[in-house]
C-alpha cells in the first residue's frame, strides 16, 4: 500500500492497480490465504523443562520495515541436556515514507528490542535467567555501549531510552546471517514460519551452548561511522564574548539600501551617547 501511493501519488481509490504492481498484489493475497494453515505451540514452555528460561531478543532493520524487528525466545534446559527455544513476542513496523539511513532504523529496532524485553519480564510469570539483547549492526551496538550526550537528538533520545531501559552489558552483536529478526524486516513466505521453523524456534545457534553463540560484545569506539549518524566533537565549546562596538551591532550584509543603513546607522549611535553620557 505504501509503495503505491509513493510512487503514484495521484491513484484513486477506485484507480486500477498500475500493471508493475498487480502481479505483486496477486501473490501477496494468494499468500495470506496460506496463513490460516500456520500452526502454533500454546505453551512455550517445554514440560520437561527445569530452571529458568534465558530470554533472546533479536532486531534488525531494512529500508522497508520500520525501526528494525524483534524477535524474543526462550532457552529452557530440559533434563536429557538438550536446549529448546520457542517464539513468544515479535513486532515491526514500516519505515517512514522519509528516506532514513538504515543505521537510524536500526536504531530504531534497537528500540523496539528494549520495549519488548520491558513488556515480556512485566507480563510474563516467568524469572529469566538472562537476558540477550543482539542486533546485525556494529553501529547500533556500538553506539548502545556510549554515553547518550555525545549524539545529535535523534540518536540520543533513542540511545538514553535504551541505556535506560536495558542493561548494556547484555547486548550483543552478531552477523546478519545468523539474525532470525531478518525475516520481519524483509518478510517471508508462509511456508517458512512454520511450527518447527527458523521462525518459531530461533537460529540454530541457540541450541548450542551459550559459550558457542556467534555473538559478540566487543565495543570499538571507531565501529560508529560519523557521516551515517552524527557524532558531535567531544570536546566542549568555547565561549567567547566579541567586544560590544557599533561594528559588531550592524551588519551591513542585511541591507541593501544605503539610504537605510544611514538610517540604523544613526539611531545605533544616538543610543551609544546616551549611554556614555554621565549621570548626575
Amino acid at each position: 500500500m505504501r509503495r503505491l501511493w509513493i510512487h503514484n501519488p495521484k491513484l484513486e481509490w477506485d484507480d486500477p492497480i498500475p500493471k508493475e504492481d498487480h502481479q505483486k498484489w496477486a501473490n501477496f493475497f494468494q499468500d495470506l490465504s496460506e496463513m490460516e494453515k500456520i500452526k502454533v505451540n500454546r505453551c512455550t514452555k517445554p514440560k520437561e523443562a527445569t530452571g529458568n528460561p534465558v530470554l533472546v531478543i533479536f532486531s534488525d532493520g531494512s529500508n522497508d520495515a520500520y525501526g528494525g524487528c524483534t524477535y524474543a525466545s526462550y532457552r529452557w534446559r530440559l533434563l536429557n541436556g538438550d536446549h529448546e527455544t520457542n517464539l513468544i513476542l515479535s513486532k515491526n513496523r514500516l519505515a517512514p515514507s522519509k528516506k532514513l539511513s538504515v543505521d537510524r532504523i536500526e536504531l530504531c529496532g534497537a528500540v523496539l528490542n528494549k520495549r519488548l524485553k520491558t513488556t515480556i519480564t512485566e507480563q510474563c510469570r516467568y524469572r529469566f535467567e538472562k537476558c540477550y539483547h543482539i542486533t546485525d549492526s556494529q553501529i547500533v551496538h556500538s553506539m548502545v555501549q556510549k554515553e547518550s550526550y555525545g549524539f545529535n537528538t535523534f540518536a540520543a533520545v533513542r540511545v538514553g531510552e535504551i541505556q535506560e531501559g536495558t542493561n548494556t552489558k547484555d547486548w550483543y552483536w552478531t552477523a546478519s546471517e545468523f539474525s532470525v529478526a531478518d525475516l520481519l524486516t524483509r518478510g517471508s513466505k508462509p511456508n517458512d514460519i512454520g511450527m518447527n521453523s527458523k521462525w518459531q524456534k530461533g537460529p540454530d545457534f541457540l541450541k548450542l551452548p551459550e559459550s558457542e553463540w556467534p555473538i559478540t560484545k566487543t565495543y570499538l569506539e571507531q565501529q560508529i561511522r560519523i557521516n551515517t549518524i552524527k557524532l558531535e566533537v567531544s570536546s566542549p565549546a568555547i565561549q567567547t564574548n566579541p567586544t560590544d562596538t557599533l561594528a559588531s551591532r550592524i551588519n551591513i550584509e542585511k541591507y541593501s539600501n544605503y539610504k537605510k543603513l544611514l538610517r540604523v546607522k544613526a539611531r545605533i549611535l544616538a543610543m551609544y551617547k546616551k549611554e556614555l553620557k554621565p549621570t548626575l
